[in-house]
């Protein structure tokens, strides 16, 4: 996007995905400071969301709601900003439901990639953002024994980089979005010169809310064709 003024517009809606404004619920306040900021290439900006539940007033039958934070930026229709935020009340007791429910993940859409030297072969990972999920995520690889018994593994537990195997991921960082879904796209090219054989391989996500290592996929070269 373009520089200028990026203006927050916080309000109550139904649920998760719905940007609806309704009535904020009885005894609540919902504010955000400030609420208009002028970002900059590389700087950080920070806006607070404040609260505020009176205990006189607010139902204690609506133990949680959604708010909406809208990002309306000067000069740009799409910025990756907007965000829900899941508001949990409690008088002390404990909350069925609470926590987190919404957590980030990963996963392959294929455990084993067949691929002969002097090829490129493609295999897919689909990303899932979770709550507080809006911002910065990595996608990175690393080597792996292709049956893992336990965890986390030391450095050197793990195999060495194999020569001849050169892998891109794309994307490989991006700005994401809470709640959202992503395909990316990791190629292995590999060189005439690796041996036959099982090399794995293990996906290391990371995203605002934290970082996961998922189990090892194979990456199994053939011989070529003669």
């Amino acid at each position: 996007m373009s520089t200028g003024t990026v203006k927050f517009r916080i309000s109550h809606v139904k649920g998760l995905y719905e940007t609806e404004a309704m009535p904020m619920p009885d005894g609540v306040a919902v504010s955000i400071v400030p609420d208009e900021i002028s970002p900059q290439p590389g700087k950080v900006f920070n806006s607070t969301v404040t609260v505020s539940i009176d205990p006189e007033k607010f139902s204690s039958d609506d133990h949680q709601f959604w708010i909406y934070i809208h990002a309306a930026g000067e000069g740009s229709g799409d910025i990756i900003a907007d965000d829900w935020v899941r508001v949990a009340v409690s008088d002390g007791d404990f909350m069925m439901g609470v926590g987190h429910f919404h957590t980030s993940g990963g996963s392959y859409c294929q455990k084993l990639l067949v691929v002969r030297p002097g090829e490129i072969g493609h295999l897919p990972f689909m990303i899932r953002t979770g709550e507080r999920d809006t911002g910065n995520v990595t996608l990175g690889l690393v080597t792996s024994p292709c049956i893992v018994d336990h965890g986390p593994l030391r450095p050197d537990e793990r195999p060495v980089w194999p020569e001849g195997i050169r892998a891109t991921i794309t994307p490989d960082q991006f700005t994401g979005r809470s709640f959202a879904t992503y395909l990316t796209d990791m190629s292995f090219d590999i060189s005439l010169e690796v041996l036959p054989g099982d090399y794995c391989f293990s996906a290391v996500l990371r995203t605002p809310t934290g970082v996961g290592e998922y189990a090892p996929f194979t990456v199994r070269v053939i011989p070529g064709e003669s």
